[in-house]
């Protein structure tokens, strides 16, 4: 294994602070947003690998022609503390043409947009009560992750598969106020008609983009809908099979070096 300090340097030279940014993008992509478990990270709870977030963090700085955000079911104040790991707190992106502007990140599985500089959020749909779903999964070993203010998401426990947990939400007679997606960890449940993919489409017309002009990066079944209005759809080694097919590109690496090859496939 080489030294840390030689891998650090390596990571400068690929990606230094100040390179210069092209114009030349064979692919056009002006925008990219991007799963966290399983692109971002490897996964919920495991550790960061450092240098490779320090890869993307590098290639974000050297590239600020191009919109970067988050595609997540996570909370905001999560993805608030993902953003400044990014390097996204302070960064107006764009082409100077087009006006440099804050590119807001998805969170709750597209029930909410965060705009990291100015620190705001938006919801965008309010979650039907949920009483009646929760009394049907009484008898179901199951937690609900806490701090978000219009998704549901239920991580198994127990040994319940999150495949299996699905189908219980799904025999819900009253499921149909909902929209129902799954990750590699959890079942997320948002207001009906809101997924990542509608949010994807907002932040598209809001930054005056057309769908060619947008990259979507995932890895599990919650990140398809992304698919249906993202010119380009990618996703790392790890990810399902289903997306696999979906995709434009898979990466032959995992997770955050996955994410770095993909944007090196698109962008240059």
């Amino acid at each position: 294994m080489r030294p840390l300090e030689t891998r650090a340097a390596r990571a400068t030279a690929r990606y230094p602070v100040n390179a210069p940014n092209g114009d030349s993008m064979s692919y056009d992509v002006r925008a990219v947003l991007v799963d966290n478990e399983g692109c971002l990270v490897h996964g919920k709870g495991l550790r960061f690998r450092n240098l490779r977030i320090d890869l993307l963090r590098r290639w974000i700085h050297a590239h600020p022609c191009v919109h970067f955000g988050l595609a997540t079911g996570r909370s905001v104040p999560y993805v608030e503390a993902m953003t400044q790991v990014l390097g996204l707190t302070n960064r107006a992106s764009g082409k100077p043409s087009d006006g440099r502007v804050e590119t807001p990140s998805i969170c709750e599985t597209g029930s909410v947009l965060y705009w990291p500089w100015s620190d705001r959020y938006e919801v965008l749909g309010e979650l039907p009560a949920t009483r009646g779903l929760i009394s049907h999964l009484r008898d179901v070993p199951y937690r609900v992750e806490l701090g978000k203010v219009a998704c549901l998401s239920l991580y198994p426990e127990d040994g319940l598969s999150v495949p299996k947990l699905l189908e219980l939400v799904i025999a819900f007679d009253g499921i149909d106020q909902f929209e129902v997606s799954s990750s590699a960890a959890a079942v997320d449940i948002t207001p009906s008609g809101v997924d990542k993919g509608t949010a994807v489409e907002l932040v598209r017309t809001r930054l005056g983009l057309e769908r060619q002009h947008v990259l979507c990066i995932g890895d599990s079944g919650n990140d398809l809908s992304m698919r249906r209005v993202a010119g380009w759809f990618a996703c790392p080694a790890n990810a399902t099979d289903l997306c696999a097919q979906e995709a434009d590109y898979r990466s032959p690496y995992p997770a955050t070096k996955g994410v770095i090859d993909i944007l090196d496939h698109f962008l240059g």
